[in-house]
């Protein structure tokens, strides 16, 4: 079976330098609110199950990326904001999640409150792609940049067309984008894209 990765720019374009992959991406109490507690503990049990094929696959192909274990800790300094992460605390551990509310921290500043989820992890995310990618080269993957999808026609096979023109066929199409790109269900309208950007230095005294 052929294989091919079409990447709209370079691969690792947008990483940046650190992410911290954890389970409590999405508050729970939401979730439970919105889907109920089966589905929110399916979510919190495929959250936690990427975490570990992530650690695995990095131990398989002995990628060099930094990857360490870490809790991952949603902490507030505002007391006003303890009964929220108490009532977070207790719908992420009822999903399976292994959290707890906790007063203290290895923060180098005081905290009122946290949720700690232990087993979590740190990474370097272009490192672990970009050795990724080339062990997928490396099976056979064909992997092409600078290769905008802009259309998809579902069918046998599929029909993939690119910003330059081109068609793709394919037996099979896996859309792995974080935003999506063929939105059929509508969820731009529901979506509310950030980013989060931290920058760490040493100053000198």
């Amino acid at each position: 079976m052929n294989r091919q990765i079409n990447q709209a720019r370079r691969r690792g374009s947008v990483v940046l330098a650190a992410v911290f992959p954890h389970a409590l991406a999405e508050p729970h109490q939401v979730l439970v609110s919105l889907i109920g507690p089966v589905a929110a503990g399916l979510y919190a049990r495929s959250q936690q199950e990427a975490i570990e094929h992530l650690i695995s696959t990095a131990a398989d192909l002995g990628i060099d990326c930094g990857l360490e274990r870490v809790p991952a800790l949603t902490y507030t300094e505002s007391i006003d904001d303890l009964v929220r992460l108490q009532a977070e605390a207790e719908a992420a551990a009822q999903a399976g999640l292994p959290a707890s509310f906790v007063t203290e921290s290895s923060l180098p500043f005081p905290i009122a409150g946290a949720v700690r989820v232990e087993d979590q992890a740190q990474f370097h995310p272009r490192a672990y792609l970009l050795a990724l990618s080339e062990a997928m080269t490396a099976s056979g993957t064909l992997v092409f940049e600078g290769t905008r999808v802009v259309g998809l026609n579902e069918g046998n096979p599929c029909r993939l067309t690119t910003s330059a023109g081109m068609t793709i066929t394919a037996g099979d199409v896996v859309v792995a984008t974080h935003y999506p790109i063929f939105d059929h269900a509508l969820l731009f309208a529901r979506m509310q894209p950030h980013r989060e950007l931290v920058v760490a230095a040493t100053f000198g005294r």
